[in-house]
Formats: structure tokens, C-alpha cells, sequence
């Protein structure tokens, strides 16, 4: 529905063989909803068992509390090394599993982080175009 600038009326668009009249925004909106989708608003709620959350698995627990330092979206260099180091000596005694890929993946992002932040210092404070488009 669109409201024109000159009349409070909506002009009906989308389906011209299904005109949605009303004069309250309220109803206009409400046979939208049912123009749009008749099946989920036919649906009545049901009291569904809802499956319960589980708490968190003792191993993940373990495992995660020591990683209190991602948290911090901001860290320094010399604390980006230390913990690429801290995640390369882990990964020789982290159990098999989705513990590994785990630290597997800690150690590719802060390589990444490391390697872009070496980056951006060589190549100084601006960015330098190519010769052909400068």
C-alpha cells in the first residue's frame, strides 16, 4: 500500500485482484498479513514441548575458560605474539577433536592479525596507488 501525499487513502499495488480496503492503518495491515501469508497466521499455537537448553559440557568449560584474552578486540602486537605462541604450544597437547580445530583456527587468525598489521607498517601511513592508475 502507498499513502500519497494529497489523500490519507492507500491505493492498493501488488494485487489487484485481491483489493485490501480498510480506512484504519490497523485492519489495512492486518488483511496485508493475511493476503501475504495465510498459512502462518492460520496456525494456532499449540502447547509444543520445547526441548529444555542444556547447560554447557564440562570439556567445553574446561576448555574455554582460558580463553578469557578474545575478549579483547583490541590487542597489542607483542600480546598477539604471545598468544600465537601460547596457541602453537597448545596445539601439541590439546586433545583430538573439535579442540584442535579450535586452536587450529586461533592460530590462523592471529597469523593473520600479525602478518596485517606487518603489513600496514611497511607499506607506511597511506596507501600508494600503482603507477598506471596514479
Amino acid at each position: 500500500m502507498l499513502w500519497t501525499r494529497r489523500s490519507s487513502r492507500p491505493r492498493a499495488l501488488a494485487y489487484p485482484h485481491r483489493r485490501v480496503r480498510g480506512t484504519n492503518l490497523n485492519d489495512t495491515a492486518k488483511m496485508e498479513m493475511r493476503v501475504l501469508a495465510p498459512e502462518k497466521l492460520g496456525h494456532e499455537w499449540v502447547d509444543e514441548k520445547v526441548p529444555e537448553p542444556q547447560g554447557v559440557l564440562p570439556a567445553e568449560l574446561e576448555f574455554y575458560e582460558t580463553y578469557a584474552w578474545c575478549l579483547n578486540p583490541h590487542l597489542t602486537v607483542h600480546e598477539a605474539i604471545g598468544h600465537l605462541r601460547d596457541e602453537i604450544d597448545r596445539l601439541a597437547t590439546v586433545p583430538q577433536g573439535w579442540q584442535t580445530g579450535e586452536v587450529a583456527a586461533n592460530i590462523f587468525l592471529l597469523s593473520c592479525g600479525l602478518f596485517n598489521c606487518v603489513d600496514e607498517y611497511l607499506r607506511g601511513p597511506a596507501l600508494r596507488l600503482p603507477s598506471r592508475l596514479a
